[in-house]
């Protein structure tokens, strides 16, 4: 304990408990800031998601696919934007033709157009209990240990995926979230 004093004594008489909260202010501080705006999370209360087997059209074919289904349940209008689905698995493969972002090895899922069926919209806006839907085509018919898994505490911790991670990006009201699900 005396030794703690004596520290504290020679701080002080150097003034180094200001420097301690100067480079405190100009260091750590925006380095926490900044890793508390690049957080993903892992659900968004009330935007409930959801997910089912099915086929879709893919360049005039009939091919198995992964719907995605997301309800707004928040009370606010949602803004969703930037879906995709990367960190695939060997149990999980995802057709050749679907569309695949080179830079990051994802595959970019748009939302289905209410009036043509078609997948065309890169985002879309969810009004209170407002549906969207959107699909990826996969080489196998989707089997149900896919549609029925539940992710683990654990793997969502080291986000390591047993299938694959679904990222986007969300508004609610006025609230940006960053949204990553492993499964």
């Amino acid at each position: 304990m005396e030794s703690i004093k004596i520290i504290w004594n020679w701080l002080k008489l150097n003034e180094l408990p200001n420097w301690i909260g100067v480079i405190f202010s100009l260091v750590v501080w925006p380095i926490v800031l900044f890793w508390w705006n690049q957080r993903k999370r892992s659900n968004i209360p009330h935007l409930e998601g959801s997910r089912s087997g099915g086929t879709m059209q893919m360049n005039g074919k009939e091919k198995p696919a992964v719907h995605f289904s997301f309800l707004n349940n928040t009370g606010c209008i949602v803004y969703l934007t930037n879906v995709r689905i990367l960190k695939c698995s060997k149990k999980f493969i995802i057709d050749k033709d679907a569309s695949m972002d080179i830079a990051e090895s994802s595959y970019e899922l748009k939302f289905m157009d209410k009036n043509n069926g078609h997948y065309i919209h890169r985002q879309i806006i969810l009004q209170t209990d407002e549906t969207a839907q959107t699909s990826i085509a996969v080489e196998d018919e989707v089997n149900k240990e896919i549609l029925s898994y539940k992710r683990s505490k654990l793997r969502q911790r080291f986000r390591r995926p047993k299938y694959f991670c679904l990222e986007y990006v969300a508004m609610v009201g006025n609230k940006r979230y960053k949204v990553s699900l492993i499964y």
